[in-house]
């Protein structure tokens, strides 16, 4: 399939004041499912680093903490192309035939989206995931690690071991949705290992009382891999709500600084 072009219609709709221009843009993954993302550019006609930003499960592109990521990165000069994975927001796909394995291929499809766009730099992209969206960043970062100058992991799944069998699986409107892949996928996956194929900076934020994901994953990633910086913040819940600005910051900064 053809990618929406959308290179000469970046500019349209904006007013000259503004520092930034955002549209929404397609692209098929490998299975040759649409995905729909939003792209966000600072102004002008120079070449730029992009960050792809991606949502947990059962989430959006359009969460508060991706906007403001995305504003903030405009105005430091850096572009991010934030997805709907499958089956989620406004992206083709079946939620019950999804996995953090077909995430990490939606993600390689964005990052080829990218390398067509003469305002990107292929050589500056990072990436930022949290949650599920996290456990797919590792995973492309590990399976391409060429690709990424560097990466921020919020709140990451590193152990499906002790999920629920009930966890992707969910009450819709038409009555049950079950997921039976996402945690057998999962299982099957040696996260720990996989980050060890790495070779860009990391940074893992994550929340003191997480009640989903236990921070001590997050910890022994660390103690594995200790050039890895962790951000602990005090009080923060799996989603972190109360500190999205706190993380925000912390992801702005080390994104300025490893891809400037």
């Amino acid at each position: 399939m053809k990618y929406t072009s959308w290179f000469a219609k970046l500019t349209e709709g904006f007013g000259k004041g503004g520092r930034t221009m955002s549209e929404t843009v397609r692209f098929p993954t490998v299975d040759d499912s649409m995905l729909t993302g939003t792209m966000t550019m600072p102004r002008g006609t120079n070449e730029v680093n992009i960050v792809l930003l991606l949502h947990g499960w059962k989430s959006n592109r359009q969460g508060a903490r991706n906007s403001m990521l995305a504003t903030k990165l405009a105005q430091e000069g850096i572009g991010s192309l934030s997805f709907d994975f499958r089956g989620h927001g406004d992206s083709e796909g079946d939620i019950r035939q999804i996995s953090v394995s077909t995430e990490a291929e939606d993600v390689a499809a964005a990052c080829a989206y990218l390398v067509t766009n003469p305002r990107v730099n292929p050589r500056g992209i990072g990436i930022v995931g949290a949650s599920i969206g996290a456990s797919a960043a590792l995973l492309a970062m590990a399976y391409h690690p060429a690709a990424f100058r560097c990466g921020v992991l919020i709140s990451p799944r590193l152990d499906f071991s002790e999920v629920r069998q009930d966890m992707y699986s969910f009450d819709g409107p038409n009555g049950r949705v079950e997921n039976r892949i996402m945690l057998p996928v999962g299982k099957g996956i040696d996260f720990y290992a996989e980050a060890g194929h790495i070779k860009c900076p990391v940074m893992i934020i994550h929340g003191e009382n997480d009640e989903s994901i236990p921070l001590e994953q997050s910890k022994k990633l660390i103690g594995l891999y200790p050039k890895m910086e962790l951000m602990v913040i005090s009080g923060g819940n799996h989603r972190l709500d109360a500190h999205v600005p706190k993380v925000v910051s912390y992801t702005t900064d080390f994104l300025v600084d490893h891809l400037g």
